[in-house]
């Protein structure tokens, strides 16, 4: 699936993504801006990522899904970018 969308300020925006242990999960950021980001947060994360691309400074994700349930794809602004 492809997703559009835009983001402003300190704004976050979750994409939900239901899953099966075992399952690939690819995820590519094209923004017009090299200050957007994205965590991979796994089912039942208390805001723990698995996957930080601000970390890496990688803006793709490729990986097997560890568990069965609601990955979210969170994506946000780099703090100079949301001033």
């Amino acid at each position: 699936a492809t997703i559009k969308g835009a983001i402003k300020g300190d704004a976050t925006t979750d994409y939900r993504v239901r899953a099966a242990a075992g399952q690939k999960l690819d995820v590519r950021l094209d923004g017009g801006t090299t200050m957007i980001e994205f965590n991979v947060l796994p089912p039942g994360s208390k805001d723990v990522a698995m996957y930080s691309s601000n970390m890496t400074g990688n803006r793709v994700y490729s990986g097997v899904l560890p568990a069965d349930g609601d990955y979210a794809v969170r994506v946000f602004l780099t703090r100079p970018a949301a001033r």
